[in-house]
């Protein structure tokens, strides 16, 4: 959904197994860790598609900075999460 709408250029899925406290008690589920790269500009429209799409009260989202990286792969990541779709 986020890659076809232009707010991610891609998106990798891993299924994890997380240990977590939850309201008091210690939780232990399969999840899947998901990691979208997108830029800047496109990132709190990102944030706001998970948070109506997923099912947790509290999802983990964090954002990271790039520091670096190759001109062209960070191009190709602005180019395809201009939102454009």
């Amino acid at each position: 959904m986020a890659v076809e709408q232009g707010l991610c250029a891609c998106a990798h899925i891993d299924e994890i197994e997380s240990v977590y406290a939850w309201k008091g008690q210690v939780e232990n589920e399969t999840e899947f860790r998901l990691v979208m790269k997108c830029s800047k500009a496109a990132s709190e429209a990102l944030q706001t598609l998970i948070l109506a799409h997923h099912p947790y009260e509290e999802p983990a989202i964090v954002v990271l900075p790039i520091i670096g990286g190759s001109e062209s792969y960070l191009s190709w990541i602005a180019a395809n999460s201009d939102g454009s779709g």
